[in-house]
């Protein structure tokens, strides 16, 4: 809990589309320094119980739909499971995993056509939601201070 570093979380990747687009969100996710990749599962409850397992901190469910919502032009959602324990882990590992969203979603806008003035297709965009489990608001008092007072508690009596 007294960790400021977010780097090699496990996570894991509930992949239900399995088409370019969720190999290519998965490829960017596990190219970071911050999540390293080591489950893949094939349903989400597969995920949830990893997470409450703490095999893992951090699962991606890409949804069946996500390659042809984004070949439509549509936006796509992607929903994100974050074990909030610790809650300055999960609020830098929540904006890692949108900035990565982001950066594709921009790569996605530059490779295709200007739009027609007639067909105002909208904006392509992968809308991830994040989730924080454990500690639904994210309070990190109730882990720090707790972490605080161990390590105090422990060098108090090793002094004796």
């Amino acid at each position: 809990a007294l960790n400021p570093e977010v780097k090699h979380l496990p996570t894991a990747i509930v992949d239900l589309d399995g088409g370019s687009a969720a190999r290519e969100i998965a490829q960017r996710i596990d190219g970071t320094e911050a999540f390293d990749v080591t489950r893949n599962f094939v349903t989400f409850q597969d995920a949830q119980t990893a997470l409450e397992r703490r095999e893992v901190d951090v699962a991606v469910i890409i949804p069946p739909n996500l390659t042809a919502e984004i070949a439509a032009g549509k936006a796509a959602k992607v929903q994100v499971l974050i074990d909030g324990v610790i809650a300055n882990s999960a609020v830098i590992a929540g904006a890692y995993l949108e900035q990565i969203a982001g950066s594709y979603s921009r790569q996605l806008l530059a490779s295709r056509p200007p739009p027609v003035a007639a067909s105002r297709r909208p904006i392509e965009k992968i809308d991830l939601r994040a989730t924080a489990l454990y500690n639904p608001g994210l309070l990190f008092s109730w882990y720090y201070l707790t972490g605080i007072m161990s390590v105090i508690l422990f060098v108090a009596s090793v002094r004796r």
